[in-house]
Parts: C-alpha cells; structure tokens; sequence
C-alpha cells in the first residue's frame, strides 16, 4: 500500500515538472482567467476591501509572495467554492497559471 502511494505522488510530482510552455506566458494572457476566477464582483474587483486583482499592480505582491501560487497550485482552493463567480479550475486554465508562474509571472 506504501508503494502504491509513494508512486501516486511521485508521478503527481513528475506531472507538475513536466510542463512544458511553448509560449512565453504573460498577465494578458491569464487576465481572463483571474477576472473570472477572482476578480468577480464581491471579491478581488477593487471594490471591496480586498486588492484589485483585474489589475496587475494588484495581484502583484501576492505572485511574488508565494500566497498566489499555494492558493491555487497546492492548496487548491481558489476560487473557493463559495464564490460568487467561477468555482474552479480547468486542467487547461491551471496550466496557463503554472506556464505564468514558469515566467516569472511577467507583466509584460
């Protein structure tokens, strides 16, 4: 049983290290994503008390802090399932975050 778990995360692990981006990914890029996914109305839309995610000035301090990355990659719950906009996550759209990440989370 040991095993079978140790080789169900080391092939997790290897999934996630075996990305590769063709393109150089950035914030125009995922914008779309993150205006849906967290920066809907009552959320990260500037309007409330939390930072304006649609915009990158933003979002920036959580990129390069890490909260952005372990909200999304690990813990895996952003957007919450509470939210008002999209409840999660496609395989295809966290690629797109991860390519970002993989970028450098570039601006430009």
């Amino acid at each position: 049983m040991a095993t079978i778990l140790i080789v169900s995360c080391s092939k997790d692990q290897l999934d996630t290290e075996s990305l590769i981006c063709e393109e150089p990914v950035v914030y125009d890029d995922v914008r779309g994503v993150i205006s849906v996914s967290c920066g809907y109305t009552e959320c990260h839309n500037g309007l409330g008390s939390l930072d304006n995610y649609n915009n990158f000035a933003g979002i920036e301090t959580y990129l390069f802090s890490g909260a952005f990355s372990s909200r999304v990659f690990i813990s895996r719950d952003m957007p919450p399932s509470y939210a008002a906009g999209a409840t999660s996550l496609s395989e295809e759209e966290i690629n797109l975050l991860k390519c970002w990440e993989q970028n450098g989370f570039s601006e430009f």
